[in-house]
């Protein structure tokens, strides 16, 4: 079977029976029937696999003063048989689009795309028992020059930071506001895995941030693989509630807002055609995450596909320089970030640039520290029967992966929004200071393993201080 997904133009609220998990259910059928009939009766070998709408319900901490309605669109993903269903789906919607625009009515489908599976970005590379993690989160904090950040009073007031992951705990974070529940999996409720590990990253440099959940890759309760039509629904659902909520009154809601995505892609064996999420900027996520990065910091782990070290789940030809990093973590709007050790040492398990030519071919942007442990009483909070990163073991011990380095990054931007919001500098600005500014350990060019260098808050800061003179 070829996953594909395609953006319905209309009202969501088709039918009121909203149980997406039976593939008989009343609003599936009805939304199969629809489709077909808006496709001229196209007979093909395709089915409804996913209604993303009926999944995520928006659960903030704090009542909304003013209702708020989703976008009127309707992303499905569909299974189709063979790649010549795929072919003529495809030339069915074109065809339906061109005859609604020939009649003067509104064209039905907004856009159609590849829909793949995608994974977090976290992994261990062990060649010998003693370097399983190098160095620890002092020595992180302090590669990166984050210390100045607390000197300097700047911890995260004030900014809303979104975790796109697996879930965390609301009890690990000072300031909870809520999320999006994803069917039974409710925000501020996962106690273990990786989307911990990532909030501990994250409230390192920005303790006072206002975090929310968004459990698009849940680690619990059911088996469920994440795929890009999900995360397209999940990114137009964000987008909308967040300008909805910046028009508020309300205070909380007009700061800064920062995206952290510590997933990607590792496989593109199930992609048809090839590259067209992948590689593509116009395919509907690409474009949904250019809208929102020009508004919000967007921070993407680069993946775990790097030459040396690939992770187990990596496709045979996704692995190493060129072919490694893909899609939103290559989309040219974004922070892209990879890992170095704490002595600033690429991991070989980092995924390589460059990225791909039609988005952003100096991918990562930049590295920061990843592969290390903690220290003191925190090192031992979890359970140290399995200290590593995973659905049973710890969130506090290990900090692995790319998707780490990414947490790291996007708590120290986090941070210095409390003192520098978006008046002081726009997202793509931000993003250039952080590049320029990045310590440059390998010479002054970009490489494909460190990007444009290693992160420096103290040299972000003293740029966003010249410019704002």
């Amino acid at each position: 079977m070829i996953r594909q997904l395609i953006v319905v133009q209309g009202d969501e609220s088709v039918v009121a029976d909203r149980d997406a998990s039976n593939p008989k259910s009343p609003r599936r059928i009805t939304i199969e029937t629809q489709l077909r009939e808006l496709l001229g009766g196209d007979s093909g070998q395709w089915q409804v696999l996913n209604l993303p709408s009926d999944d995520w319900q928006i659960r903030l901490a704090e009542r909304i003063p003013e209702p708020f309605r989703p976008p009127g669109e309707e992303i499905v993903a569909m299974g189709l048989a063979d790649r010549t269903d795929v072919e003529q789906f495809r030339r069915s919607v074109e065809n339906a689009n061109k005859l609604a625009a020939e009649r003067g009515k509104l064209q039905p489908f907004k856009a159609v795309g590849a829909d793949i599976a995608l994974s977090h970005s976290e992994y261990f590379c062990p060649v010998n028992a003693d370097q399983l993690l190098f160095g620890n989160r002092d020595h992180a904090r302090r590669m990166t020059g984050a210390d100045v950040l607390r000197a300097q009073g700047l911890t995260g007031q004030g900014v809303n930071v979104v975790l796109i992951d697996q879930g965390f705990d609301a009890a690990n974070v000072k300031n909870f506001g809520g999320g999006l529940a994803n069917g039974d999996i409710e925000p501020g409720t996962t106690k273990r895995g990786h989307g911990p590990m990532m909030v501990r990253n994250i409230a390192d440099a920005a303790p006072d941030a206002t975090f929310y959940d968004v459990p698009l890759l849940p680690a619990r309760i059911r088996d469920i693989t994440g795929f890009i039509s999900t995360a397209l629904h999940v990114f137009q659902r964000l987008d909308a509630l967040i300008r909805h909520l910046r028009q508020l009154p309300a205070p909380q809601w007009k700061g800064p807002w920062v995206l952290v995505n510590g997933w990607s892609i590792f496989d593109r064996s199930s992609e048809h055609p090839l590259g067209d999420y992948t590689e593509r900027p116009d395919h509907p996520l690409n474009t949904m995450i250019g809208t929102i990065a020009a508004t919000a910091d967007t921070v993407f782990a680069a993946g775990n596909c790097g030459q040396f070290c690939p992770d187990r789940r990596c496709g045979k030809s996704d692995v190493g320089p060129g072919t490694s990093i893909f899609g939103a973590n290559s989309h040219p709007d974004v922070l892209t970030v990879g890992a170095v050790r704490t002595d600033a040492r690429w991991i070989g398990s980092s995924s390589q640039g460059p990225g791909q030519r039609l988005l952003s071919i100096q991918k990562p942007d930049l590295c920061a520290p990843s592969y290390f442990d903690e220290v003191g009483a925190d090192a031992f909070a979890g359970n140290v029967d399995g200290a590593f990163v995973s659905n049973e073991g710890s969130p506090y011990i290990a900090n692995t992966g790319t998707s780490a380095a990414c947490g790291m990054t996007a708590g120290i931007i986090a941070a210095i929004r409390s003192g520098y919001d978006q008046t002081a500098a726009s997202p793509a600005q931000l993003r250039q200071f952080m590049i320029d500014r990045a310590r440059k350990v390998e010479g002054p060019a970009w490489n494909g393993q460190l990007g444009h260098g290693i992160i420096d808050a103290a040299g972000v800061l003293t740029a966003l201080k010249e410019a704002n003179a």
